[in-house]
């Protein structure tokens, strides 16, 4: 456990930067959470000549600006949405532009002429176009507004993701970018990070894809001002109110409509299945000047995909050690589910006629789910310049993953309930025309429980020894699941950036962040055996390596960085450096081959006080380059090293350090090194034509110190011989290349449409699990052997397609072919080692589309009735197989005589045949699923 010099430790720096932190904020009389920048040249259109001190005003904000010297203007911290701007200057035409477009992190530039006013009052409209190709990008960068993802047949953001150029999905649903692993990506929410400490990154609080205003991926060499992610940033910039009060309202259900029913169970007949509510009202709050409010809610109901039958129940007993075997149906012997005029021979040896009833054949939802998401947002602008914006972000449910072992006993499978919340205050100042500052504070708390039953000594938990013998492969006849996990986390986490525009070249940006993490996590086995345990029983986690708990475990990390962007006119530059700070407070094994002196093996041993973890201290530089080529081309190049802290969940397991007789135990590390990756990238931009455009890329990843479990041997005496550990000790590189092709939708046209193409190879290393103690013993060098990565798909290729007329009708398609994920063969009768993951899956191919058409009521009001089908084709993509076979259709079990113990008793009640073993629902992709609904707006 950490000593209290440890705990102090983190908390005085934290209480001092924090202090420090509001002396800022009270010093400084406090737009945006993520911003953008407008920026241009305003000239006279007869001679050429820069216009001095011309108006340049957005229009519905308190934001503007005049032109220099040079006729020059830039307005900052712009917030990412669509904007129209007023130029205006004596004697000359008034001019308003339309449709001016920010992102977050780029520069929106938009050069003017203006010309001598001839008639007094006389004003100019113009349409802007929105640039395809940003000058000022140095690394690989998507944005998409909300009107696209309305547009597109999607559930939240992560379907619009995964569309992208270099973002690839596993087997198991996790989202991958560029090869790397799925914790790699840091998901932010206004500039802040929601990532569940346990797991490093990933989305501890969601969003609903109505509450999104923009989502950024930014999947290349990202700058200095990101970090604790090492293949993408995510940012999602929500939503908030404007002047008028405006609002929406969605309900649609659905279900699974398939040709496959008898793979995934599912009863004939179509149900609501699945359904969703959901909506968002904003607008001014009334009796506060400048202040507005956004509320989005949304509550999802879904029974899954996959069914099983209550054949048995958990208390069922079964003895397969009697001929012939003894099991329960329902709490009734087999043979009571024997046809009345058949003789049956007990175990006892005499006989019976059967007992002539049916067999249970109640179907049950395996995989169901529901969740619920909520967002609130008050936004407050006191006085020019400043703008306070607290937001409350909440979400939770229950879902039960499918367990193929209990298709024919659902009752005995544990459920995961969730919820976390996300209190967040982000205030931004403007102290003068080019330098603002933010400060973003936030606390966020994240709990996961996973139980059948959530008192450890319900009666209902069933023995373990009901269940006497087990011959071979087939469903499980009872019992249930005993293991039980909490996970709890506190975080606060404080952000102060700062933004200075140096004339017109220099933005110099500098920032620390301080995050504080408490954790708990317990988990265990119920102990009930009947025999040693005749009842449901839970140890003290000191005396039962089934019994894990660490609570109140503090982690401490601090970061910052300075970085500046230099835009000349033939290159812009963005350099930068960040450090990062880590403090595990724990203690570690030092010497993995002498863990008698660190662990007790027996009773009496006093071990040696095991060591403190030590403080990471990291320092990153970042770099990237962009070569305007034409008047709408680019080539860009960025370098980067990136960092990231492994798993805490993995950093303290078994914080006893219990060493179980006759076990293998695993411990954690908490002096595990930060993994680490050196990125490169170059690529090129080309827009074609006004609503066409290209982007190639290259890339190239270096990957360091990845976490493994390593099993490692101490001694050479049997029994207790090994444990395992998680080090840093995997090595990867991924190198590819990306092609994302644009067609933007004219101001009078119908079609838009995108391509994105990656091809990537993801390869790591492959160690024997005995190699790193009899390598040891030899002195030899670990032997590297790179093999593809569970992940890797060499080919992606993925399309969204709209046909639309906004505001009236639509219809969109998102389509999308991989090739197969790699897995390793099992050759039969054939005397050869190959290599993990030397064959290749089948390839994936999905469709989805949505269709809409839109009614008006009134002026302002609308309904919009719409139908969205996924997977349009019904197809069995196959996520696994069997390794004898590469298919997750058939194997060659028949041939090995996997279930010679079963082929007895075939045709006996409730004896499933291996073809029904073999049935893999779990494998495949879900099948096809029609969703229709309604949304009223106004």
């Amino acid at each position: 456990m950490p000593t209290s010099r440890s705990l102090c430790r983190p908390a005085a720096t934290g209480l001092a930067a924090a202090g420090l932190l509001l002396m800022l904020l009270a010093l400084a009389p406090a737009e945006a959470v993520a911003q953008g920048k407008i920026a241009g040249r305003v000239t006279d259109a007869v001679t050429g000549e820069p216009l001095i001190g011309v108006n340049v005003l957005i229009q519905g904000t308190r934001q503007g600006t005049v032109t220099d010297a040079d006729g020059n203007y830039i307005i900052v911290n712009v917030r990412p949405g669509e904007y129209t701007l007023q130029f205006s200057y004596i004697g000359f035409q008034s001019q308003i532009v339309e449709g001016i477009r920010v992102a977050t992190g780029q520069t929106t530039r938009y050069d003017l002429e203006m010309r001598e006013e001839i008639v007094e009052g006389q004003e100019i409209v113009v349409q802007a176009e929105r640039p395809l190709v940003q000058k000022d990008l140095t690394a690989s960068k998507k944005t998409v507004v909300a009107e696209e993802i309305e547009q597109l047949p999607v559930e939240s953001f992560f379907g619009v993701l995964t569309t992208q150029a270099g973002v690839t999905t596993g087997a198991g649903g996790e989202i991958h970018i560029r090869g790397g692993r799925s914790n790699e990506v840091a998901y932010l929410v206004d500039g802040m990070s929601v990532g569940n400490p346990f797991n490093t990154n990933g989305l501890a609080t969601g969003v609903a894809a109505d509450a999104i205003q923009e989502m950024t991926v930014i999947s290349g060499a990202f700058n200095a001002e990101y970090g604790k992610a090492m293949s993408g940033i995510v940012n999602l910039v929500t939503k908030e109110g404007g002047d008028r009060l405006e609002g929406s309202f969605s309900v649609y259900g659905g279900d699974r409509v398939t040709a496959h029913d008898e793979i995934f169970g599912k009863p004939s007949g179509l149900a609501l299945n699945t359904y969703t509510l959901e909506g968002n009202l904003s607008g001014p709050l009334p009796f506060l000047r400048n202040t507005s409010f956004f509320l989005s809610g949304r509550y999802d109901e879904d029974n899954g995909y996959i069914y099983g039958t209550r054949l048995h129940l958990p208390s069922d007993s079964a003895n397969f050690n009697t001929t012939p075997w003894y099991y329960e149906i329902h709490g009734e012997p087999w043979w009571e589910y024997v046809s009345a005029d058949e003789t049956v021979t007990l175990p006892d040896g005499s006989t019976r006629p059967g007992g002539g009833r049916p067999l249970p054949d109640e179907t049950v939802a395996m995989n169901p789910s529901h969740s619920y998401n909520l967002l609130g947002k008050i936004t407050m602008r006191p006085f020019a310049g400043a703008k306070i914006e607290y937001a409350h972000l909440r979400d939770g449910g229950k879902r039960t993953p499918f367990n193929f072992a209990y298709r024919m006993n659902p009752d005995g499978v544990a459920s995961t309930r969730d919820w976390s919340y996300n209190h967040s205050l982000h205030w931004t100042h403007t102290l003068d025309p080019r330098t603002f500052y933010t400060f973003r504070l936030s606390y966020a708390r994240n709990s996961a429980e996973t139980y059948l039953y959530e008192d450890p000594l319900d009666p209902r938990y069933v023995s373990d020894g009901k269940i006497l013998g087990f011959p071979g492969s087939n469903f499980l006849f009872g019992g249930n699941q005993k293991g039980h996990v909490y996970e709890k986390s506190r975080s606060i986490r404080t952000k102060l950036d700062v933004t200075k525009q140096i004339g017109i070249i220099h933005e110099a940006k500098a920032g620390v962040e301080l995050n504080f993490h408490r954790l708990y996590r317990r988990n265990f086995v119920v102990l009930y055996d009947g025999n040693t345990y005749r009842q449901p029983t839970v140890l003290p986690p000191d005396q039962s390596p089934s019994h894990d708990l660490y609570e109140d475990q503090p982690v401490f990390e601090m970061s910052a960085y300075v970085q500046d962007k230099l835009e000349f006119d033939d290159f812009i530059i963005n350099a930068g450096v960040r450090y990062e700070r880590f403090d595990p407070n724990g203690r570690y094994i030092p010497d993995l081959l002498e863990l008698d002196q660190y662990v007790a093996l027996g009773p009496d041993d006093q071990p040696l006080e095991r060591p403190e973890a030590k403080i990471t201290n990291v320092v990153m530089p970042r770099l990237g380059v962009s070569f305007p080529i034409t008047e709408r081309g680019i080539i860009h190049f960025s370098y980067g090293h990136f960092t990231q802290m492994p798993p805490l969940r993995n950093m303290y397991v078994n914080p006893e350090f219990e060493f179980p007789k006759g076990a293998t135990p695993t411990f954690g590390n908490a002096n595990l090194r930060p993994e680490r990756t050196v990125q490169y990238e170059m690529g090129l931009q080309q827009q074609l034509t006004d609503q066409l455009a290209f982007d190639v890329t290259g890339f190239y990843k270096d990957i360091r110190d990845y976490l493994a479990p390593q099993t490692v041997r101490y001694t050479t005496i049997a029994g207790q011989d090994t444990y395992v550990i998680y080090l840093n000790k995997d090595y990867a590189n991924v190198k590819g290349v990306t092609f994302a092709l644009t067609k933007r939708r004219g101001r009078n046209g119908l079609l838009s449409a995108t391509v994105d193409y990656t091809f990537q190879i993801a390869e790591g290393n492959n160690t024997d699990a005995n190699a790193f103690f009899f390598n040891f013993l030899s002195g030899r060098e670990n032997e590297l052997e790179v093999v593809p990565l569970d992940f890797d798909q060499r080919h992606i290729l993925s399309s969204t397609v709209t046909l639309s007329r906004p505001g009236n009708w639509g219809i969109s398609f998102i389509g999308q072919y991989a090739t197969g994920y790699p897995y390793t063969p099992q050759i039969i009768d054939q005397n050869i080692d190959l290599l993990p993951n030397s064959d290749r899956k089948p390839p994936q191919l999905k469709l989805d589309t949505q269709l809409y058409k839109t009614f008006s009521l009134g002026d302002r009001a609308r309904v919009q009735a719409f139908a969205r089908v996924f997977n349009l084709l019904d197809r069995l993509n196959e996520r696994f197989v069997f390794n004898t076979t590469g298919r997750a259709t058939y194997s060659l079990d028949e041939q090995l005589n996997v279930h010679a113990a079963w082929r007895p008793y075939y045709g006996f009640p409730g004896i499933s045949t291996l073809e029904e073993y073999n049935t893999r629902p779990h494998w495949y992709s879900p099948p096809r699923e029609v969703r229709v609904g309604v949304t009223v707006s106004f």
